[in-house]
Formats: structure tokens, sequence, C-alpha cells
């Protein structure tokens, strides 16, 4: 079966999930290995990026195992119908997305069916992707102490968050209101990349959902699907595994900057109070006051061209 393995510190990573919840997708059989860490030794430069796990996190195929499971089909119908890890030689990855090199279509038709499914994936992937470099980049922000600057790339958070609540603006519902669709979603490769970047910033990260409620219904829907319960099981149950006179279980399992929005956006909150953003609300000009222009969570550095300022509309 496939494994997927990384330390025990990093089981928080939006990786590790997305690759199990890949497999579970793509109906293969696989488990969870915990590595133990010595206590102490978990320090801050160990600590990966959200949006890249390296070589923290390995994916061996059943070919690098030698072991098949037996108990299900490795393939079932519906699914990538050919195991490619003896062709091609491949055993290990350490990207979520690279577990679809094991797999190849069987014939030209099967490929015209997967085309879809490919690309939609690998969107979703660059979708998730680039939310989690965005709180990447937050928490460096966070670190420097300009206010500006974090709060820039706070806007530019919530804005593609923002982006991905509109994408889900028909969500999976018929025009009738009724999930015809919403039963399949389980099974498209696509959901889990965006599911699991979701899961990162909503339990992690600590996003409050209310401003995004096609969001927050399409994450309860998938928290409570049968596959996403599957999964938690397989992890509570290899946590349960661990033996805590070893001193594995005692590292943190959750991100070290767990609730970082609650405490950014109560930063921003504080800083848009001073004086020197008072002057900003009493500023008007020709299309009237600039707190009604400009965002108070985006005034400052741009990450957009921006209209000319309002000190220079009168030489246009």
């Amino acid at each position: 079966m496939f494994s997927v393995s990384c330390n025990t510190f990093l089981l928080w990573h939006p990786a590790v999930h997305h690759s199990l919840l890949l497999l579970r997708a793509l109906q293969q059989c696989h488990t969870l290995v915990l590595k133990p860490d010595p206590p102490g030794v978990v320090k801050p430069n160990r600590i990966p990026y959200a949006s890249q796990c390296g070589n923290n996190l390995s994916i061996v195929s059943p070919s690098g195992w030698g072991n098949v499971c037996t108990s299900t089909p490795v393939l079932k119908e519906g699914t990538l119908p050919l195991l490619r890890g003896s062709e091609c030689g491949l055993q290990r990855v350490h990207d979520p997305q690279h577990i679809l090199y094991f797999f190849s279509p069987a014939s030209m038709q099967r490929q015209c069916e997967l085309k879809d499914q490919f690309q939609s994936y690998l969107s979703a992937v660059v979708v998730g992707g680039q939310i989690l470099r965005a709180v990447d980049d937050l928490v460096m922000t966070s670190s420097i102490g300009n206010m500006e600057a974090e709060r820039q790339a706070h806007s530019i958070l919530i804005d593609r968050i923002g982006a991905l609540d509109a994408s889900l603006q028909e969500g999976d519902t018929g025009k009738d209101g009724s999930e015809s669709n919403g039963m399949h979603e389980v099974k498209r490769w696509s959901t889990w990349p965006l599911y699991t970047a979701m899961q990162f910033v909503v339990e992690e990260a600590g996003l409050p959902l209310g401003p995004f409620p096609r969001m927050a219904e399409a994450y309860k829907r998938l928290r409570g699907s049968k596959e996403v319960a599957a999964h938690m099981k397989l992890v509570q149950r290899t946590l349960a595994q661990i033996n805590v006179s070893a001193g594995v279980a005692e590292g943190p399992l959750h991100w070290p900057y767990r609730g970082l929005l609650r405490e950014v956006q109560r930063r921003i909150a504080d800083y848009a109070e001073l004086p020197c953003m008072g002057d900003i609300a009493n500023t008007v000009g020709e299309k009237g006051p600039l707190r009604e222009r400009v965002s108070g969570a985006r005034f400052g550095l741009q990450h957009t061209p921006t209209r000319t300022p309002w000190t220079m509309q009168g030489y246009h």
C-alpha cells in the first residue's frame, strides 16, 4: 500500500492531509507513518512553510515497499487504471500533486476522460498554493513589525480567500437547489487541495468564515463527509499508537503560529485607531472622503495598480 510518512510535529501540515485524502479519492490503500522526534529538537528553523513541505514529507508507492494491498483492488473502475511505479522506477515523491506520476491511463479513451480531472486538479493546486503562500507571507511580515506591510499581506490573503469564495458562487448545487452534483465532489481530485487549504486557514490560522458564506457551506459539508471522517480516524488511530514514553507525543501537533489571523486582525484594528489614521479619515477629495474610497485594511502598500491619488486629480 501507499505510505505517507512525516515527522510527528508536522501533522498539522496541509500537504500531509492533501496526500492522504487524494489517495483516498483515488481509492488506493494507504497508511500514515509518523516518524518520532527526540524531545526538544523542534526548532523554528525546522518548521517548513505552509505552502511547501520539502523532504519532510515522503509518499512511497507500493512498488517501493514491495507490498500491494490485496484486500482491496489496487485500482477500481472510474479511477486511473494502471499503476506506473514499476514501469518508470519512481518509488518516492515529496509533493501530493506528484502522486499522479505513479499512474497512467490504460487507453487513449481513458486519457480523454481523465483530461478534465487533471486540469481541474492542477488548477485547484495552484489556487490552494496561492492561499498558503499568502499565509507564509503574513507570518514573515508579522515578525518584521511594519504595520503597513503586515496590513498589505493580510489584504492579499483575504483577497485570495475572497476570490475562492466567489468562485464557489454556483457551488455544487443544481438550479433547483438540490445537491445533485455535491455527492460527487468527494470523488473529484480537485476537491482536496482546496479543502486542505481551507482546513488550514480555518483551524490553524484562525480564519472566521462569517464573511465567506459559500466557503463556509462547502467546508461544513466536506468536514462532515464520510471520506473526511474516515481520514480523521486514520490520523487519530495513528496518533494513539505512538508510544508516549518515547516522548514523540509531547511535541506540538498544531501549527506553531496557530491563531495568527486573529492576532493580526486585532493589531490592524488597533492600528486603524491611531491618530495618523484619524487624519486619513478627515481627508476629503473631489470624489469624497478618502476612507470611503480606500478600504482601511488595504490602505498603504498596494499590490495592484490604483487610481490617480486625489491630490493629483486636478492635473488630469
